[in-house]
């Protein structure tokens, strides 16, 4: 390594890579801070000039302040929602006795301090006392605290600030287990006991492995029955071993497999213990295994789609495939009877809670849309009647819209689907501002789903367009492994070829054409408006990677190289530093005008990568157009802001594409448009 001025220079298998920005991997250092306070003036300015930020305010928190539940529990007479009223900060959880039709709040996180979000973790066997994380700034570390449900009391007993891997609570409600990696490094993972009424410090382990960076140690419980999960990435492979014991012998742990190379998951299920093979070459299936690894019989069979989403229910599975773009449910016995098949209509999408009590009598799931917001379906089950289906909340949302089927030929002939959702009053042909969003990335499936930047600004007369990108499991494990490691360039590519398309097709031009996309999305348009800066006019980069040669060494970012490789593979290594966003910034290119959105907090895409980015376009004589950072010392990357920061964040992000792709509504007419 050796200096330039302000960076350095690697030498990484005899190749000079360029860092000229390395001083802003220091967030304390004195010249970083000095940057940052300059990049929020700058940014600051541009939104003092924007003649739309001001009237958009209003519209956009409307929109966004409507009632959401968006977690939920069913023990015995009480159901525990996880919901936000129309006004309200933040979400709450909450408790409803449905034999006196009464809710109150549970836990309130405005009490907690600004910043903090609640989430419901676990409810107790008899329903009297629920486990809640508490995130402060939308960190992937959490806290986890116990509630008295009878009487709102928070116990002083808690799990401290750590990446949670598993809780429940013991048979006896004398304590709870739980999982949690310690946020610095350690020596040892565990699994660790905690009694009721004593300090944490006091807690005991029941079972430990050493640490390594590439490890974790989760934890599954029901029914008495305890379940060590062990898993070990070497390169591309994931390794695991299984081990079980009995909360009457927890010293005690069976080993149920060791060595298995495959992404395979257990689950334990009324003291049985049971295989999720997502990725079987022949689609997903379900296996019963017993206490030594053997299968014991197949209780879910193989279907040509993978399983999207596992979740128990009393002596039943519940499983959601994604066929064709269009969710499917299945209820399937311990025994491996099919039940009950739940086709969701107008080709909409499902997201199935996973199940929070090892007592709970019903499944919950939302159900949407590209165009109808999500509504809260409940599923009572009973062993002695049939499922019953209810509709428990409605959302009054919905986007006026056209959704058109289409897809395009990328450049290597693959042919990839894409959504269009545009104005229903639109009638005219021609040339239209459109927005290009994507991820392409660990298997995340472009499915159905609504959003409320969707529909503002499709009432704004823009049309969007979601492609089905490789690095996807839309079409299988295939589809994901397409774009991996050294083939990254692959849902690149994939994402260049949509922009080619809906040029060639007339429905837009470079100059009403805009990029959008957050974490492994935020790398996507990056590496795009990188590389092809001829065909896009503005780009939203939220939470990104950009610096892909040094990804592995920030925070705990190492765990993705089954993902996106190793620099200290040679081939791999190449492969990273070609489509590298930062490492490919021309000095001779003035780049698409490029808002890039991060912060301080962001403990999984390293805040790092965008300050680099925006100094490595920015700090150029040839750049002409505005490359912003909107950055906030609080603003991590789960999405836990309040409602009145969604609604500056979100409304930065138009105001600044509407500028861009020359939207302009004049007085009156912004309000015409938003209230029609």
């Amino acid at each position: 390594m050796s200096a330039i001025a302000g960076g350095v220079i690697d030498v990484i298998h005899g190749i000079e890579v360029r860092d000229p920005y390395r001083w802003l991997e220091d967030r304390n250092s004195r010249e970083t801070d000095q940057w940052l306070h300059s990049q929020a003036r700058i940014c600051n300015e541009y939104f003092l000039r924007n003649h739309l930020y001001d009237p958009l305010q209003k519209a956009i928190r409307d929109t966004l302040s409507v009632e959401i539940v968006d977690q939920a529990a069913r023990v015995g007479r009480y159901l525990f929602p996880r919901k936000q009223c129309r006004g309200e900060e933040q979400a709450s959880i909450r408790v409803c006795d449905v034999e006196k039709a009464a809710e109150k709040i549970l836990v309130d996180p405005a009490a907690l301090g600004p910043g903090t979000s609640v989430e419901i973790l676990h409810v107790s066997r008899d329903a009297s006392l629920l486990a809640y994380k508490v995130r402060a700034k939308g960190t992937d570390a959490m806290e986890v605290h116990v509630v008295d449900v009878q009487t709102g009391i928070i116990l002083p007993d808690y799990v401290p600030l750590a990446y949670g891997r598993g809780f429940t609570f013991d048979r006896l409600g004398s304590g709870f287990f739980y999982s949690a990696e310690p946020v610095q490094r350690t020596d040892v993972l565990s699994i660790r006991y905690h009694r009721f009424g004593n300090d944490f410090t006091e807690d005991i382990s029941v079972f430990t492995v050493p640490w390594t960076p590439k490890r974790h140690l989760i934890l599954l419980g029901d029914n008495g029955v305890l379940g060590a999960l062990v898993t070990d990435s070497f390169g591309e492979e994931m390794v695991q071993d299984f081990f079980v014991t009995d909360e009457a012998n927890v010293h005690v742990w069976k080993p149920v497999y060791k060595g298995m190379k495959n992404r395979a998951v257990p689950l334990i299920s009324q003291g049985r213990i049971f295989l999720i093979d997502r990725y079987d070459s022949r689609g997903g299936s379900i296996l019963e295994l017993n206490e030594a690894g053997e299968t014991h019989g197949i209780v879910v069979p193989h279907r040509c789609s993978p399983i999207q989403r596992c979740t128990t229910g009393p002596s039943c599975f519940f499983v959601s495939y994604l066929d064709k773009e269009q969710t499917r449910l299945e209820q399937w016995s311990l025994n491996g009877e099919l039940f009950n098949e739940y086709l969701i209509p107008n080709r909409g999408s499902v997201e199935v809670f996973p199940s929070l009590s090892d007592e709970s009598g019903s499944l919950f799931f939302l159900q949407e849309t590209y165009t109808e917001a999500p509504s809260l379906w409940e599923i009572k089950l009973s062993e002695r009647t049939e499922p019953t289906t209810t509709l428990l909340n409605v959302s009054e949302q919905s986007i006026s819209a056209i959704v058109r089927q289409c897809s395009y030929t990328s450049h290597d002939g693959t042919r990839i689907p894409m959504v269009l959702i545009g104005p229903r009053e639109d009638g005219e042909s021609g040339i239209r501002p459109v927005v290009m969003m994507g991820y392409g990335g660990f298997g995340a499936a472009e499915k159905p789903r609504f959003s409320r930047f969707i529909k503002l600004i499709v009432e704004l007369g823009v049309t969007v367009a979601r492609p089905s990108i490789r690095g996807g499991s839309e079409f299988g494990e295939a589809w994901h492994l397409a774009a991996v490691r050294r083939n990254r360039q692959t849902a690149i590519d994939d994402f260049l070829a949509a922009a080619e398309w809906l040029q060639s097709e007339g429905l837009t031009d470079q100059r009403h054409l805009a990029i959008m996309g957050s974490s492994n999305g935020g790398l996507l348009v990056a590496a795009a408006a990188v590389q092809r800066p001829d065909l896009f006019e503005a780009v939203v980069c939220t939470g990104p990677l950009t610096d892909m040669v040094r990804y592995e060494r920030f925070d705990r970012a190492s765990k993705w190289r089954s993902e996106y490789g190793t620099a200290e593979d040679l081939d791999e290594f190449r492969a990273l530093l070609s489509y590298s966003p930062y490492h490919n910034v021309k000095d001779t290119v003035d780049y698409p005008a490029m808002l890039v959105v991060s912060g301080d907090a962001d403990d999984r895409c390293n805040p790092a990568h965008a300050r680099k980015i925006v100094a490595a376009i920015r700090e150029r004589q040839t750049q002409q157009r505005p490359i912003l950072l909107d950055y906030g010392i609080d603003w991590g990357h789960v999405p836990t802001l309040s409602l009145t920061e969604r609604t500056q964040s979100l409304c930065r992000k138009i105001a600044f594409l509407c500028e861009q792709l020359g939207i302009s509504i004049e007085g009156d007419a912004l309000h015409d448009v938003f209230d029609s």
